[in-house]
């Protein structure tokens, strides 16, 4: 069983989203799963999930507008992915679709599922 002092309480967990088809990003999803269910008896965090591959349906958007370059630039890095798809501009754009509703369209804005470890363990075993 881990044991986490109070001093170092985690309150939120982001992982990438328990709807994300891409079996590379399920496998964190799982493990995740497997910690948060060996630690039942610990005060659970809010669980984060974020979009990669598949669109979320989010309860949460951030305005990242003021960080879009870095991300940019940060994406760039991915040079193998970016072989056969422009990954950066796909993600890009879908930020940018995503400040409609946060926005008014203006900007960039990433999308979460914010919901609690309960509930997460509840969507995580009907998708994953």
């Amino acid at each position: 069983m881990l044991c986490c002092p109070p001093v170092c309480r985690i309150r939120r967990i982001c992982v990438t989203s328990e709807a994300d088809r891409h079996p590379d990003h399920r496998t964190p999803n799982r493990i995740f799963l497997s910690a948060l269910n060996a630690t039942h008896d610990l005060d659970p965090p809010m669980c984060c999930g974020f979009e990669v591959w598949t669109p979320i349906e989010p309860n949460c958007l951030v305005d990242i507008t003021s960080v879009i370059d870095i991300k940019r630039r940060a994406l760039e890095q991915f040079a193998s992915q970016m072989t056969s798809i422009d990954f950066g501009r796909c993600i890009l754009g879908l930020h940018a679709y995503r400040s409609m509703i946060h926005l008014r369209g203006h900007g960039y804005a990433e999308a979460f599922v914010l919901v609690p470890a309960d509930e997460y363990r509840r969507l995580s075993l009907r998708l994953l």
